[in-house]
């Protein structure tokens, strides 16, 4: 007696099928990522690096950044008297800012030390991290969670 034909996909052509797919996924995703400026990118990690050293050294840090990018971390001080890194971003944020880093990871603007910034930022203080702000919005540089 003849077998009825059968119907359906075999294991081998749904691990083939299966695999398809997440090449494209995977080929696909990237463009999905919302990229930020080389600016912003940089910002975000000179805090984070500020951060984490405050963190290990245990003890309250400045980071101060002039208007043409150029940046310095010390200990405290207007700006800092001593200096541990410094270097500078690729774009200046227009104006000068004094960021203070405590030991526990958070950080706020200090009051009046920014002037008009032409890079629309804002500053989360708890995570000591960079917001990046809609073009049009009248936001600079604002300590949030201070």
């Amino acid at each position: 007696m003849p077998h009825p034909p059968r119907t359906g996909f075999t294991l081998l052509e749904v691990i083939v099928a299966l695999a398809l797919l997440a090449l494209l996924t995977a080929l696909a995703a990237p463009t999905f990522v919302i990229r930020r400026t080389d600016d912003e990118r940089g910002l975000s990690r000179v805090l984070q690096r500020s951060r984490e050293l405050a963190i290990r050294r245990a003890e309250s840090l400045s980071l101060y950044m002039d208007a043409t990018g150029r940046w310095s971390l010390g200990s405290d001080g207007s700006p800092p008297q001593e200096h541990i890194q410094r270097d500078s971003l690729k774009e200046g944020m227009g104006a000068a800012a004094l960021i203070r880093i405590s030991p526990l990871g958070g950080c706020y603007l200090e009051s009046g030390s920014l002037g008009t910034a032409a890079t629309l930022v804002q500053l989360d203080g708890v995570r000591c991290a960079v917001i990046p702000v809609p073009a049009g919005s009248a936001a600079t540089f604002l300590p949030i969670g201070r």
